[in-house]
């Protein structure tokens, strides 16, 4: 059986929400300084990725990609790729905040507006009280029109970095 369904040149694992928080908590856990880069991708991404050659190549690359969008699911089961369900952005990171509260993980807050950001991360205090955010940034573009770059961001001990971004992507994180 394969373990992917193409959709538009883009391979999607064939896996559920609870399998890839299953995924992420393994990489979380291994502790390794490499960055693992994740992408929820939409059909906005997906059609994005047909006329811009430099995104689709930020899509291969990365560790994992999920299915953030029903227009996924639904052509890749017309197609026979049959992806078992959504994941999305919004789900995932909530899941992980579960987990990271019950094992005691650290976090990074990388996105939206500053006011969005500060108020994002009283939240996850209050509702993950074993979660510890480590340190936030607000999305702010340089004058180029790319985002800061966050390698300095690894250095403060979270075991994941958390960066909101809207679609179609609003730039890229150097790593």
């Amino acid at each position: 059986m394969e373990h992917y369904a193409k959709v538009m040149g883009i391979r999607f694992p064939k896996i559920t929400l609870d399998r890839t928080v299953e995924i992420l908590g393994e990489v979380i856990e291994r502790k390794r300084p490499e960055l693992f880069h994740v992408i929820t991708v939409n059909p906005e991404i997906t059609m994005a990725c047909q006329k811009d050659p430099a995104l689709h190549s930020i899509v291969k690359e990365a560790g994992l990609i999920t299915a953030d969008g029903i227009g996924i699911v639904m052509v890749s089961r017309l197609r026979g790729g049959n992806l078992p369900e959504r994941v999305t952005g919004y789900d995932t990171p909530l899941r992980l905040l579960e987990t990271g509260n019950r094992k005691g993980w650290s976090f990074y807050m990388l996105g939206a507006d500053a006011a969005v950001n500060e108020q994002a991360c009283e939240v996850i205090s209050r509702k993950y009280p074993n979660v510890r955010v480590l340190g936030r940034q607000a999305r702010l573009l340089s004058a180029g029109g790319r985002e800061p770059d966050c390698r300095g961001d690894r250095n403060a001990g979270a075991r994941r970095l958390n960066r909101g971004a809207g679609s179609p992507l609003r730039g890229t994180v150097d790593s």
